[in-house]
């Protein structure tokens, strides 16, 4: 004869692993759908992009690349940053802080980081017209004020709504051709 305890906490186990299961997948919608917002933003405001992609400096280093977009301004670095909840920083500080239920987690200012790789594509090609943007997930947000050239991504569009698939000046396309020549598709 069956125990009656059993089959409860047999469902309650399956329960268990079910919320388990369901938090994980969920979690890898999330991102997944992060990612695709992302590109599909990218793609409105650019005339042709790279994503992930790697260059190397010439001395056995390497910089990875999120998004290059080439727009009819120049060419956007776009450096994603997936953190959510409370962000501080500023442009010149070391580190900046997030904080996440009370919790407080300390990472290095993105900027020393940004600003490195538009040098080097900038030691590439002097003729374009480099810039870069620090894009954060919707689910942060800066208490204390953003920084210059750090957006979210319900705010990409918006910040750059003035490019698109306009025409690209001519010149433009061979300096773009010889970085896309020197960029490595990240696996």
């Amino acid at each position: 004869m069956l125990d009656p305890f059993i089959i409860p906490y047999k469902l309650l186990l399956i329960l268990f692993i079910a919320i388990i299961i369901g938090g994980i997948f969920y979690k890898i919608y999330c991102k997944n759908r992060f990612v695709l917002k992302t590109r599909k933003q990218v793609k409105n405001i650019s005339y042709d992009y790279i994503e992930n992609a790697i260059l190397d400096n010439g001395v056995d280093q390497y910089a990875q690349f999120d998004y290059l977009v080439l727009t009819q301004l120049g060419i956007l670095v776009i450096e994603i940053k997936d953190y959510s909840g409370h962000i501080f920083g500023a442009e010149k500080i070391d580190e900046w802080t997030q904080i996440i239920d009370r919790k407080s987690y300390k990472f290095s200012n993105p900027f020393f980081d940004l600003d490195y790789k538009i040098e080097l594509l900038k030691d590439l090609n002097k003729e374009l017209r480099i810039d870069g943007v620090i894009l954060f997930t919707d689910e942060a947000d800066f208490p204390k004020g953003c920084p210059d050239n750090v957006i979210n991504l319900k705010n990409l569009k918006d910040h750059y709504s003035k490019l698109g698939k306009q025409d690209i000046p001519a010149i433009f396309q061979g300096p773009w051709g010889v970085i896309k020549e020197k960029i490595q598709k990240a696996t």
